[in-house]
């Protein structure tokens, strides 16, 4: 199927009711747009607003609200039956990823029954996305440990060993609300895949990560095996790790220009110290300058990042470009969306 347009539809599940999924994108040159997607949801089982897996693309996914409990938008999670096929070239902009606190057990709110909820926006097979513009909203610990974004290599039943997640932008979104903030998985260590490459998360806000109300997980990024991964003048809020690196190192490693915490333990690994021989490890040869980690040691970090007492959520400091570090608020579309 191709050339498919679904515009301005009201699609949605039941409040009691097992929905598997709102859309099942396995098309090519397909358009959702200004649509709103919601009650997608099941007990033991996945569940998406937009799940596909076996369409080659282009897709164009713009201005919807989306609400689904395991992953809200997920792409993978199936093996295709095309051979070779990768779902490419994909614009994801101006949209509300949504799970109502009424599925959250632990929320005055709940209304009784205990959908399976996942994340809020996950790749396991995709190539060339473009995430702009986008707010992303509660996400707890539950059927997982609370990433609200995942970018995760999966050759899910061992029959894709094409499988990639590599040249994606994650740009001008506003994350908040969810345990942690983003998972990058780069290769799948149960059958042979590709690797996540050439992945850019610039000029974003990460607010709420972590705390009593969504779990406690608290990271902000965790990594592994992956290649060319850039974070970039992001402003960050959370309460655990910053940043935590396991299992295979993370090559041409770039960190700059961002704000946060440092909390406990910062930049850390597993079977590492905060800091430099974390970055040695897990992180060889990283780029990591221009940084404001309010309460860190500058001691146990390469030279040229700053460490305020407190969160400078609007920072001062010029960064490696000579533009002020952090996100630039102004440019965040999603603010005006979420003031509505």
């Amino acid at each position: 199927p191709h050339d498919l347009i679904v515009e301005r539809c009201y699609i949605h599940g039941q409040r009691t009711g097992n929905v598997a999924r709102g859309v099942a994108l396995n098309s090519a040159r397909t358009a959702i747009v200004d649509s709103y997607i919601s009650e997608c949801h099941g007990v033991g089982f996945d569940t998406q607003a937009i799940g596909g897996w076996n369409g080659p693309g282009p897709f164009k996914i713009v201005n919807n609200y989306l609400e689904g409990a395991g992953e809200n938008v997920l792409l993978g999670g199936a093996d295709p039956a095309i051979a070779g096929l990768v779902p490419a070239d994909i614009e994801f902009r101006d949209n509300h990823c949504f799970k109502p606190r009424a599925w959250q057990p632990q929320d005055p709110q709940y209304a009784g029954t205990h959908w399976a909820v996942k994340n809020l926006f996950e790749l396991k097979n995709a190539r060339r996305v473009l995430i702009d513009g986008n707010l992303f909203e509660h996400n707890w610990v539950d059927a997982q440990n609370g990433f609200a974004i995942l970018f995760t290599v999966v050759n899910q039943d061992g029959g894709a060993p094409w499988s990639v997640v590599e040249d994606v932008t994650f740009t001008n979104n506003v994350v908040r609300r969810a345990a942690a903030g983003v998972n990058i998985s780069g290769r799948d260590y149960h059958h042979p895949s590709g690797q996540a490459a050439r992945l850019r998360l610039s000029n974003n806000l990460f607010d709420e990560l972590g705390g009593a109300d969504w779990g406690v997980n608290g990271r902000f990024l965790q990594l592994t095996a992956s290649l060319s991964v850039t974070v970039d003048h992001n402003t960050i809020a959370q309460t655990g790790n910053l940043v935590m690196g396991y299992g295979t190192p993370n090559e041409r490693f770039v960190f700059t220009n961002n704000v946060a915490p440092h909390n406990e333990y910062g930049v850390i690994g597993e079977g590492t110290g905060p800091g430099r021989s974390t970055l040695d490890k897990y992180f060889p040869g990283a780029v990591f300058q221009k940084n404001a980690l309010a309460g860190g040691r500058s001691n146990l970090y390469p030279p040229d990042n700053f460490f305020p007492a407190a969160h400078p959520r609007a920072a001062k400091e010029r960064g490696t470009d000579n533009k002020v570090i952090g996100c630039d608020l102004a440019t965040l579309k999603q603010i005006q969306m979420a003031e509505k």
